[in-house]
C-alpha cells in the first residue's frame, strides 16, 4: 500500500466511476484499476462492487473515511517538514475581497514584509463566496472577511465588528429635491426614515454577495421597492458611483472610513437591525497545519487592527 494508491482510491470513491476518476486524475483507466486492485489485494477484501455507478462495500466505505484522515495527516506532516526545512522559501496564500484587499491589507502586509522579507505573498481576490470556496478546497492558507457560511473545519479569529450604513450623497438630494433638500436632510438627521428616499435611485452589489443580501433584507424589512440604477460586483466602484451622486447605497462603515473620499459629501445612517453588525475575522482550515509564516501574519494583522482601534 502507498499514499498514491490511497489518494487514487479516494477519488474513485468520490466519483464512483473509473472513467470520471481517471479524467480527474489524468491517468489511464487501466493504471487506476491496477492501483485499486493492489489495495484490494493488500487488504484481502473487495472495496468496490463493479456496478454502474460503482458501489462502495462496507470495507470500502470504512477505508474511505479512514483514508481521508490518513491523507490529511500525511499532508500536514509534509507541510510541517517543509516549513522547518525551507522556511525562507515559503509562499503564504491569502484570500479576501477586492475592496478589503485595498482598505485593510496594505498596512498589515507592510509590517509582515518587514518581519519576514523572504516570504512571498500570493493574494487571491474574489467575492466572499469565491474566497470561501478557495479556502475550503485548500487553495488558501487563510482568508480575511466574514464568518464562513459553513464553519465546519474552519477556525475563525475575530478582528473587529463592522456595521452597515445607508449612504446618501448630498448632491443627489439637492438634485432631486431642489429647495426642499435642506429640509429633507434635517428630517433624515433628526429621525432617519428610509421612506424619504424611496423615489431616489439606488446602487447595489450584484447578487450572491453578503452586501447584496443585506440590501435585500433591508428593503424587504422596510417594505421598499427601490429603483436600482446600477449593480456592480465591486464595492470600490459602488462607493465611487455614490460619491458622484448617482444613487444611494448600503455600505460597511469600515470601507467608508478607509476610503479616500471627502466624507462631507455623504450623509450616513446606521442600519438598526439584528443583521446590521457582522464580525470581520481571519479564517484558516482547522484540519490543516498552520505554518509559522501564517501564524506570524495572523499576529501582525491582529496588532495592526488593535492599533487602529486605539487611535480611532
Amino acid at each position: 500500500m502507498n499514499i498514491q494508491s490511497l489518494s487514487y482510491f479516494l477519488v474513485v470513491a468520490e466519483e464512483l466511476s473509473f472513467t470520471k476518476a481517471s479524467k480527474r486524475l489524468y491517468v489511464s483507466q487501466q493504471s487506476l484499476s491496477n492501483h485499486i486492485q493492489r489495495l484490494e489485494e493488500y487488504f484481502g477484501t473487495t472495496l468496490f462492487l463493479r456496478t454502474v455507478p460503482l458501489t462502495l462495500t462496507p470495507s470500502g466505505d470504512y477505508l474511505y473515511k479512514e483514508a481521508k484522515k490518513l491523507l490529511s495527516a500525511h499532508d500536514n506532516l509534509r507541510a510541517r517538514i517543509t516549513d522547518i526545512k525551507d522556511y525562507e522559501q515559503e509562499i503564504l496564500k491569502i484570500g479576501t475581497t477586492h475592496s478589503r484587499a485595498r482598505s485593510l491589507l496594505p498596512a498589515a502586509l507592510k509590517s509582515f514584509h518587514l518581519l519576514q522579507p523572504a516570504i512571498r505573498i500570493h493574494l487571491y481576490e474574489g467575492s466572499t463566496p469565491q474566497v470561501e470556496e478557495q479556502l475550503r478546497h485548500g487553495h488558501l492558507d487563510l482568508s480575511i472577511g466574514y464568518l464562513p457560511s459553513d464553519t465546519s473545519n474552519i477556525h475563525s479569529i475575530p478582528l473587529y465588528d463592522d456595521i452597515f450604513l445607508v449612504v446618501v450623497p448630498v448632491q443627489l438630494l439637492q438634485e432631486h429635491f431642489g429647495e426642499q433638500a435642506q429640509t429633507i436632510l434635517q428630517q433624515l438627521d433628526q429621525s432617519f426614515d428610509p421612506h424619504l428616499l424611496k423615489n431616489l435611485p439606488f446602487l447595489t452589489l450584484t447578487a450572491q454577495t453578503k452586501l447584496s443580501n443585506i440590501f435585500t433584507l433591508y428593503m424587504e424589512e422596510n417594505d421598499l421597492n427601490p429603483d436600482i440604477l446600477l449593480e456592480t460586483p465591486n464595492l470600490d466602484t459602488l462607493l465611487a458611483m455614490c460619491y458622484e451622486g448617482l444613487g444611494v447605497i448600503i455600505c460597511p462603515a469600515s470601507f467608508l472610513e478607509r476610503s479616500p473620499y471627502d466624507k462631507s459629501r455623504f450623509r450616513c445612517y446606521p442600519i438598526e437591525s439584528s443583521y446590521s453588525r457582522r464580525s470581520i475575522v481571519i479564517n484558516y482550515p482547522s484540519n490543516r497545519y498552520l505554518s509559522s509564516a501564517a501564524s506570524d501574519f495572523i499576529r501582525i494583522v491582529k496588532e495592526v487592527f488593535a492599533s487602529a482601534a486605539r487611535s480611532s
